[in-house]
């Protein structure tokens, strides 16, 4: 938008007298500008909005919930050592509910942390055990857009162990203290937008390291995996 400046002629004439004996007139002759500065300043709107939408966008922070349900499976092939004969297992349905808080990184980069709860089970076939076991989950995973309503996330996922329990021959067995406390997983996935607010998700999480696992004078290790899928509702935005 061009900036305006109104010029203003103005043709000064001033009389001087001259004492002391001396008489005479001078003329003077002058030029002055004004110039109107109400538009100097003033930007095209439409850029002007972009650059305040990008800039109020980046360490935006939605928070909202997350809830679903998991099938896990307790793989003892991947511990350490191996086990000299294949182990046969089977994966178990359980579930997994927390919070979400995201913060916007740059445009379509975001930063997603949770707070969950899951339960994870698995069940060896041979030995007819059952475990079930309970999690304090804390998924730090980056999203991307890939399309508007299509994103990916990935990121690592770190859980603390709340309460282990083994069901054999109709029996439960609280194991919380002869199982490894932590578990650290690698975690990869796709989120679906339904609406704003609203998503829908499914991951895959990959155990890291071994879970020992010691009953009596037997001692066993197994890697934990877990498919995901739940609904995410984020109200606070």
């Amino acid at each position: 938008m061009m900036n305006k400046a109104f010029i203003t002629l103005m043709f000064t004439w001033m009389w001087l007298s001259v004492e002391a004996g001396n008489s005479g007139k001078l003329i003077t002759l002058g030029v002055s500008i004004k110039f109107d500065t109400s538009n100097l300043l003033r930007q095209d709107d439409s850029s002007l909005k972009k650059d305040v939408d990008e800039t109020c966008n980046i360490c935006k922070a939605n928070f909202g919930f997350r809830i679903g349900g998991a099938l896990s499976n307790t793989n003892f092939n991947q511990g350490y050592p191996k086990p000299s004969k294949p182990v046969e297992t089977i994966w178990k349905a359980g579930f997994i509910g927390g919070l979400i808080l995201e913060v916007t990184l740059y445009r379509k980069l975001y930063l997603q942390q949770e707070y969950a709860f899951a339960i994870l089970k698995g069940t060896v076939k041979d030995a007819g055990a059952i475990y079930n076991l309970s999690y304090i989950s804390l998924p730090v995973l980056l999203k991307y857009k890939l399309l508007p309503k299509l994103a990916i996330v990935a990121g690592p996922q770190f859980d603390i162990l709340v309460q282990a329990r083994e069901r054999h021959d109709g029996n439960m067995t609280d194991i919380t203290h002869d199982i490894e406390e932590r578990n650290f997983s690698a975690v990869a996935g796709l989120t679906y937008m339904i609406t704003k607010e609203i998503s829908i998700d499914a991951r895959f999480a990959q155990g890291l390291n071994h879970i020992g696992l010691s009953q009596g004078l037997m001692a066993q290790e197994f890697k934990l995996q877990a498919v995901q899928f739940a609904v995410s509702y984020t109200p606070l935005r």
